[in-house]
């Protein structure tokens, strides 16, 4: 009898302790992530979210994820801020130049060991050592792409002889467009001098002749022969009036090229933006192929990707939901709110175009912003500078010098921030 209570107190014992063995702890997953849809499809965009969790959570219990979609205004001040006060998101969405400033800051997780070389294998390699390998480290994965094409009139590119199938395929060959335009009394193109280096698509020239304006380490190269060449032309452009005289200081590039006024937009806009609003437009057009110069062939690229927090308690599984965030299906659903590509290869837009076709034909020409935490601010040591070159303010090597001197300071605040 005695015998027999004591393994009847042991037997209770255990099953006293089976709730807490068979109990599985959860992680919760807070995401932050910006509107990509208008007021009146928001609800749309927050009933995605919602079922793209109820299949995360359906397929790993014990997981479960928050999206909260914050305004876009003040996002890198509010991220780094959260982050401080370790109330921040385990998962972000991040443009790449901020993925590499925060990377840099020491704030982002490592997800290499969490992620399957299948995923990663979906990608052009040159698109992630573009945007989320730092270190030989993966620090997120793309999740959208916007990559431009330049588009043309091609109502105004007849009055000099062209057509869709003599478009122009190298820089060279676009400068001798521009320069029979204006025989001709055309304005060939309204290039944004006002804006930065992404936006007026300089870095797209840059990186295609060559000219990494800063390297992976750090140093402004800027002034290269390849830069020079770049700023020479775009330069060029103003002072040989194929740009009009307002372009200097208004950002009117799209206005323009949509009213009929310019034979060719370089737009970070890009070909797919145009073609959404085809309908709208009232003469010919067609998207050109991406050009390349002596450095190969580089687009106007927006680059972003969903990283991991370095505050997050449970990196496998944010990675685990970063991952099932970027497959095809539900990446495509993403991509279609804002309008955007989705990066894989293998991904299809849904929508039918030539732009497209020629866009995703392309994902190799992706490269965004240079490959250092630097380039988030880069455009603060160009814009100024850059215009008082064209105006004629002051000379070209002058200039050039001047931008240098301004990049190095940046570079030399950002390495001093990050390294301490």
């Amino acid at each position: 009898m005695k015998k027999f209570l004591t393994l009847l107190l042991a037997a209770l014992m255990l099953l006293s302790l089976v709730p807490f063995a068979l109990a599985e702890e959860t992680t919760e997953l807070t995401m932050w992530t910006f509107p990509f849809s208008t007021d009146e499809n928001a609800a749309q965009e927050r009933e995605m979210y919602d079922t793209m969790i109820a299949e995360f959570e359906a397929e790993n219990p014990g997981i479960t994820v928050t999206v909260e979609i914050i305004p876009w205004s003040n996002r890198e001040t509010k991220m780094l801020t959260a982050i401080a006060a370790n109330a921040g998101p385990d998962v972000m969405y991040l443009n790449s130049d901020i993925l590499k400033l925060f990377q840099a800051y020491g704030i982002l997780a490592p997800i290499t060991d969490y992620v399957s070389e299948e995923t990663l294998g979906e990608y052009e390699q040159s698109l992630l050592e573009g945007s989320v390998i730092l270190n030989g480290e993966v620090y997120g994965l793309p999740c959208l792409i916007d990559l431009g094409t330049p588009c043309y009139n091609l109502d105004l590119l007849a009055e000099i002889g062209m057509t869709e199938e003599t478009l122009p395929t190298t820089w060279d060959e676009y400068d001798a467009m521009l320069a029979a335009l204006k025989e001709k009394g055309i304005t060939g193109v309204y290039f944004n001098y006002s804006l930065g280096l992404i936006s007026s698509g300089a870095y797209s020239m840059f990186f295609s002749e060559g000219c990494d304006v800063v390297t992976d380490d750090g140093e402004v190269v800027i002034d290269n022969e390849a830069g020079r060449k770049c700023i020479e032309r775009m330069v060029s452009w103003y002072q040989n009036g194929y740009s009009p005289v307002d372009s200097l200081s208004v950002a009117d590039q799209d206005a323009t090229f949509i009213s009929g006024q310019a034979a060719s937009c370089i737009s970070s806009a890009g070909a797919g933006f145009y073609t959404r609003i085809a309908p709208t437009l009232d003469f010919n057009w067609a998207p050109g192929p991406i050009l390349k110069g002596d450095g190969g062939q580089y687009g106007i690229s927006t680059v972003a990707a969903v990283g991991v927090s370095n505050n997050c308690k449970n990196v496998e599984a944010a990675a685990k939901w970063c991952e099932f965030f970027v497959q095809n299906d539900r990446n495509a659903a993403f991509n279609d709110f804002g309008g955007y590509i989705s990066p894989k290869t293998g991904a299809t837009t849904g929508k039918e175009g030539k732009a497209y076709d020629i866009i995703l034909n392309s994902l190799g020409a992706v490269k965004g912003d240079p490959n250092h935490a630097v380039s988030r601010t880069l455009s603060n040591a160009w814009t100024a500078n850059f215009q008082s070159m064209v105006s004629g303010a002051v000379d070209i090597d002058t200039g050039i010098a001047t931008i240098k001197t301004a990049m190095e300071g940046l570079v030399d605040t950002v390495e001093a921030l990050t390294n301490n």
